[in-house]
């Protein structure tokens, strides 16, 4: 599938697109070109690692519960994972929003862009509440088997339940975080990052010894509600200080739709 998705993109790229084509030069090896990628590139691929030693931690802590609660973890997990996939997709979409307007000096249309998603992931997190609330059971239940006695679907109930309440913050961290990247802001997600897995490390072990399965299922809004204070602090304080670079110091634009 990916493969297909490719070469697809490398056609419609070379029909629509003359200036991405490759050409001699660009196969040229420039560090400091390279350098200004990773600067940017290296915290983004540290925060997939610092979020996937954080999953670990949490399904350390789940495996002591027994393994009907990891197989209603794992299959909440599934339905969670889809209704979360819009909030994701604002988050990626508004990285390369940013990044244009950024670069071409239109701090008010980055501001702009920010506010409105603001607004659209609020209300897709609303509308993913009510959905979880409404059909995340029997779509829950699609992922499960053996469950004679209904536990299984229960919890896995209880965990949707738990964290759609939270998209929210997922959502808002998401917009902060890609707008930082957005702005060349590496360091300060990767902090953020590193706050969220620890934040999610104490609240999956501590909560889980107080709340049992509950306390699992807090674990992620936990750390969601963490990261977004830190993220969203980061955010308003970047904006203030580039209000005060000069204009000439970015090059001049329209911006980006």
């Amino acid at each position: 599938a990916q493969i297909i998705s490719g070469l697809l993109c490398l056609f419609y790229v070379k029909k629509r697109f003359p200036m991405l084509h490759l050409q001699k030069k660009d196969w040229r090896f420039n560090l400091s070109f390279a350098l200004e990628h990773l600067k940017v590139g290296l915290p983004m691929a540290l925060q997939f690692s610092i979020t996937a030693i954080g999953v670990m931690v949490v399904q350390w802590a789940l495996n002591g519960l027994g393994s009907s609660t990891i197989a209603a973890y794992t299959a909440a997990s599934k339905v969670d994972m889809f209704a979360s996939q819009p909030l994701q997709a604002f988050g990626v979409a508004m990285a390369t929003y940013v990044a244009q307007n950024y670069g071409a000096g239109r701090l008010d249309r980055v501001r702009q862009g920010v506010h409105r998603c603001t607004i659209i992931t609020l209300v897709f997190s609303v509308v993913g509440l009510a959905l979880i609330f409404a059909i995340g059971g029997p779509v829950a239940s699609l992922f499960i088997s053996g469950d004679t006695d209904g536990t299984v679907l229960a919890q896995a109930r209880t965990y949707l339940n738990t964290v759609s309440i939270f998209y929210f913050a997922l959502g808002m961290l998401l917009i902060y975080r890609n707008t930082l990247q957005g702005m060349g802001q590496g360091l300060v997600p990767m902090l953020a990052g590193v706050c969220e897995l620890i934040m999610r490390i104490v609240a999956a072990v501590a909560l889980s010894q107080l709340m049992g399965f509950t306390g699992i299922c807090l674990a992620n809004p936990v750390a969601w509600l963490g990261a977004m204070v830190w993220l969203g602090v980061a955010y308003f304080i970047t904006m203030h200080k580039a209000k005060k670079i000069p204009q000439e110091t970015v090059p001049a634009g329209d911006g980006a739709e």
